[in-house]
């Protein structure tokens, strides 16, 4: 499926799937990364009663290495479950001969 997207200058460009799903995956890895310090630093701070700079520490750590991989990796997935869903259903409907409205 083809997305429009409009720029700042005016004019609309189509992106392909692909596009979408490199979008998400960079979103999802930044996603990650904050979710994965804040989870860690969480758990260091309130668990294991360290200190909160070495909590933040510890936590930006794992964030770098661990979160961005996990982020991108799941959003990436889901955009491209839901491309393929929307594929599946157009394909259903032509079939059928029924045009179904696009769900967003």
């Amino acid at each position: 499926m083809a997305a429009h997207v409009n720029h700042a200058a005016g004019h609309s460009a189509t992106d392909s799937s692909d596009a979408s799903i490199g979008r998400a995956a960079v979103k999802g890895a930044i996603i990650g990364f904050f979710a994965v310090l804040a989870l860690v630093s969480t758990l260091l701070f309130l668990v294991a009663g360290v200190s909160l700079a070495v909590a933040m520490g510890v936590g930006a750590y794992v964030g770098i290495w661990g979160g961005p991989g996990w982020g991108g990796m799941v959003a990436a997935q889901r955009r491209a479950d839901r491309l393929d869903e929307e594929e599946r259903r157009a394909a259903r409907a032509q079939r059928r001969g029924i045009d179904e409205p696009s769900h967003p």
